[in-house]
């Protein structure tokens, strides 16, 4: 299944969820019917629980956006032109567009691969942190949340996951805080998330909390061209 990711070269770096909140408003003014789709609302408002098809993504001079499947590429598609008028009045200067099309697969392997979060959101409920104040209960929360986001976005996209597909949490480089919006509590993280899978990604894939604004991406097909296991999403999502 493909997955579109759309780069806005806006000479500045703005960060996913300042850019989706822009882009909400410039899409409620010019096509507010985009406006669910694009920021994963239902039409009565309320936030889609399932896995969401447009995620908004880090870029070095700018931002990303991706499209996950059918549903995911065709409004993003559709924002293009608002996206691209839109920010270009709001910083007064063109805006440069680039993309690539990927698809999304994962195949059984005997050995086990290793792809790198950036930055993986853990915590969603209070109980969370609980399970993550030691590695004892910690290590299988953070393993169980990769496999069950992988899981989700195959569900999602009809992609079909080995059976005996598993996770193993391998490390981290250290904790961050991430907002909701203008949600006043900060959810746990952490940068440098490796993790070890029985099974080759290809792609573009998700994992964690708050993947909508900037949060958890992981890009395969990226990582297993440069024969490393894991590079900074900044780095992996600005070619």
């Amino acid at each position: 299944m493909q997955a579109l990711q759309l780069f806005l070269r806006l000479g500045q770096k703005v960060y996913p969820d300042d850019a989706r909140a822009g882009t909400a408003k410039f899409l409620n003014d010019r096509c507010p019917e985009l406006v669910a789709s694009m920021t994963n609302y239902d039409a009565s408002g309320k936030t889609i629980t399932g896995f969401p098809t447009v995620h908004f993504a880090p870029c070095k001079d700018g931002f990303s956006v991706i499209g996950y499947g059918p549903a995911g590429i065709e409004a993003l598609t559709k924002a293009m032109p608002s996206l691209v008028m839109g920010w270009g009045d709001r910083l007064k200067r063109p805006v440069q567009i680039s993309h690539r099309q990927v698809s999304c697969s994962a195949e059984s392997i005997p050995y086990q691969a290793q792809y790198r979060v950036g930055r993986l959101v853990l915590q969603k409920k209070a109980g969370h942190l609980k399970a993550l104040e030691n590695l004892e209960t910690g290590k299988p929360h953070i393993e169980r949340l990769i496999l069950s986001s992988l899981q989700r976005q195959a569900e999602a996209m009809g992609i079909a996951l080995p059976s005996n597909l598993a996770v193993e949490f391998l490390g981290g480089e250290g904790e961050f805080r991430a907002r909701n919006g203008k949600h006043p509590v900060a959810h746990l993280g952490m940068h440098g998330v490796l993790f070890g899978i029985n099974a080759r990604l290809q792609g573009l894939w998700s994992a964690g909390y708050l993947m909508t604004r900037g949060y958890g991406l992981i890009d395969a097909t990226y990582q297993n061209g440069a024969g490393i296991n894991g590079m900074e999403e900044s780095n992996a999502v600005s070619k």
